[in-house]
């Protein structure tokens, strides 16, 4: 679970550095460069109880189908954990 600005490039780093199968199951574009990185420290902070090791979460198959299916993960899911309102354009 991370940001980046070249998927296919981030992609590529994680796989030489881990033994098995990496694939995005899903992608949200957002912009500026600024809300994002508060996006992800979101995540990290709703998702902690999953949190493995480093940028690694194990999250139960349910919550993971549950996040596929979010077509604005932000609104949908976490306003309540960010305690703020943001709009994203």
């Amino acid at each position: 679970m991370g940001i980046t600005q070249n998927l296919e490039r981030r992609s590529e780093d994680l796989r030489t550095s881990n033994p098995h199968p990496i694939e995005a199951l899903k992608t949200w574009k957002y912009s500026p460069w600024g809300l994002v990185g508060k996006i992800e420290k979101l995540l990290h902070r709703h998702f902690e109880p999953y949190h493995h090791r480093l940028e690694w979460f194990k999250l139960p198959e349910a919550e993971v189908a549950r996040l596929c299916a979010s077509k604005n993960l932000f609104r949908n899911h976490f306003s309540a954990v960010a305690n703020i309102e943001i709009s994203i354009a």
